[in-house]
């Protein structure tokens, strides 16, 4: 994560590379703190899994 070239810190943005592109997100940073508070109080940071238990916590963070 970055922070957006030529602005403040109020915008951070994150390229994703593939072998057919590249998708560049921008967020807006409050956005972004709020989002990972969020995904933090579901898994906690040093917890993070791949398996059932992500998607467990993709469902708890989203509702879905």
């Amino acid at each position: 994560m970055r922070r957006a070239p030529g602005r403040s810190h109020r915008h951070a943005q994150r390229p994703f590379h593939s072998p057919v592109g590249t998708a560049v997100l921008r967020f807006a940073t409050s956005d972004l703190h709020r989002f990972l508070a969020r995904t933090y109080t579901v898994i906690p940071p040093g917890e993070e899994t791949v398996g059932a238990e992500l998607d467990h916590g993709l469902v708890e963070l989203f509702g879905v």
